[in-house]
């Protein structure tokens, strides 16, 4: 049995940018401040594994500087990630039961994400979890510079 935990320390807070980090270097990185921002908001969760941060999820329940959000209503899904280590074990589908829980405790009617059209793993975990793709963004990130797009997954919850 896997617990997972609400994250505000911010020891925790660095070991999941670290963890973040690892798992999507080569694309946009998450600052230590947005992961606060989403702390704040009671959307930061973790699983612990002999007290090492193995998967964590970011939820973001209202707009912020940096992210607004499409419709008030929804949550969204910021990031999710599993250590490599950690993976096929079933703790990302465990992470979205429960985020999904949270989600319609504070009374959101969905929740969406963003994530890259060549991530096939992630895609076929969102299908698998009950997402459809309602949208494409080619700069979902806002960069003209490099390739950004994203397709955007939903998943109502009542």
């Amino acid at each position: 049995m896997i617990e997972i935990t609400q994250v505000h320390a911010s020891n925790h807070i660095q070991k999941i940018k670290e963890l973040d980090d690892h798992l999507f270097k080569i694309y946009q990185q998450i600052s230590l401040r947005e992961l606060e921002i989403i702390a704040q908001q009671n959307g930061l969760f973790a699983i612990f594994h002999h007290k090492q941060i193995i998967a964590f999820a970011e939820l973001l329940f209202e707009s912020t500087d940096f992210y607004s959000l499409e419709n008030p209503q929804w949550a969204f899904i910021y990031g999710l990630g599993v250590a490599p280590s950690h993976r096929n074990k079933g703790l990302a589908t465990q992470m979205l039961s429960f985020i999904e829980k949270i989600a319609v405790q504070k009374n959101k009617t969905a929740l969406y994400l963003a994530t890259r059209p060549d991530n096939k793993e992630a895609i076929l975990l969102w299908k698998k979890r009950g997402f459809n793709i309602y949208d494409y963004k080619e700069n979902f990130f806002g960069s003209t510079e490099q390739k950004d797009g994203r397709l955007l997954f939903i998943k109502e919850l009542f």
